[in-house]
């Protein structure tokens, strides 16, 4: 086995490592909404402000993932791909995971929350996506180092934005990111299932969180 093939099952099993932990701090972060309400009042303006940043922040990050899927649908390890969102930041599926995490927090209504889920991303992903890069550096070599000094590990540039006239994806792959990236807009209606049950007293506020 070449060393270029060993790094697949290894970024695979980094990958199925981030998903335990992200899925462990989103059932802690769940927990603590549930026993938790905003320490101002629902209809306050903040608390308006900060759903409607929240409910922005998740649309824009599943958004990203969805075109980031269009893109990467099966050329994962294949290529380097540098097209589409690709060409003005080098993570943009991490980066639409991070706005999602921001946006579940902010629709949650608590900036203590939208920090714990940052630092979870943080944990979570910022190893995955160091790890990915030296896989690709071994893989590619000059081609993904040249890359990488071009554009931005996960602030965009817009200005190098390159689209091709035609792509070819794998379908099934591409089937599947895409309700992945669906899936995040369920915060949305389980943001508003928590503070219904807040509002007809059938969970307990343990603490209030800012």
């Amino acid at each position: 086995m070449t060393r270029q093939t060993q790094g697949v099952p290894r970024v695979a099993r980094g990958r199925n490592k981030r998903l335990v932990l992200s899925r462990l701090f989103s059932i802690c972060v769940l927990a603590a909404a549930l026993l938790s309400r905003p320490v101002y009042p629902d209809d306050s303006f903040l608390a308006w402000m900060l759903g409607i940043t929240g409910y922005l922040a998740l649309v824009v990050g599943s958004c990203t993932r969805a075109w980031s899927a269009v893109f990467i649908a099966g050329h994962k390890n294949a290529r380097v791909v540098t097209e589409g969102p690709y060409s003005i930041v080098r993570h943009p599926l991490y980066l639409g995971n991070l706005l999602a995490f921001l946006g579940a927090g902010l629709l949650l209504q608590s900036f203590v929350l939208s920090l714990a889920l940052a630092v979870a991303f943080a944990i979570t992903h910022w190893p995955a996506m160091r790890a990915e890069e030296r896989h690709l550096t071994e893989r590619f070599g000059a081609r993904y180092v040249a890359y990488t000094h071009s554009v931005p590990a996960f602030v965009p540039a817009p200005s190098h934005l390159q689209t091709p006239a035609t792509l070819v994806v794998d379908v099934k792959v591409l089937t599947r990111m895409l309700f992945e990236a669906a899936l995040v807009m369920l915060v949305l209606p389980l943001a508003e299932g928590i503070r219904l049950l807040h509002q007809l007293h059938l969970v307990p506020t343990v603490l209030h969180l800012w």
